[in-house]
């Protein structure tokens, strides 16, 4: 959404509806944690006892490397 900023010790996360492999998150969002933003994707997962849950990954926004001044999808395979 542009123009929306979390403020600290928020995020939100919302349904991936471009997810073609199951490597790729269910859901994914953004955060702020410390003063540092997040990217956040989220699997969804059942536990081996039978209970629902999501497992969540986080990447510093910094940390996401950028080609050509746009930023890359993880997910995405890099040729050279």
């Amino acid at each position: 959404m542009a123009g929306f900023e979390n403020k600290d010790l928020t995020g939100a996360l919302f349904k991936n509806e471009y997810k073609q492999k199951d490597s790729q998150p269910d859901v994914s969002g953004t955060c702020r944690i410390g003063g540092i933003d997040y990217k956040v994707a989220g699997w969804n997962k059942t536990t081996k006892g039978g209970v629902r849950m999501v497992s969540l990954a986080f990447t510093e926004k910094s940390d996401i490397p950028v080609v050509n001044n746009a930023k890359v999808d993880i997910d995405d395979e890099i040729m050279f």
